[in-house]
């Protein structure tokens, strides 16, 4: 198996927290204060749009605005 995907978030933050290590593809993508947990987890999310992508950005710089 390459890899897994899920539906939301939440799904693959749980997936790695009971211990899966298989790379994980997040096609909702991640909401409100997720998008630091989605990139620590190193889960790989859909970016839907210019205004998440800028969000992924922020997290991955550790800034929240």
């Amino acid at each position: 198996m390459d890899g897994l995907c899920v539906a939301i978030a939440e799904e693959g933050l749980t997936l790695r927290a009971r211990g899966v290590t298989t790379p994980i593809l997040v096609l909702s993508g991640a909401y409100a204060d997720a998008h630091a947990r989605v990139l620590a987890a190193h889960l790989t999310p859909v970016v839907h749009s210019y205004a998440r992508g800028e969000a992924f950005a922020r997290a991955a710089a550790g800034r929240t605005a």
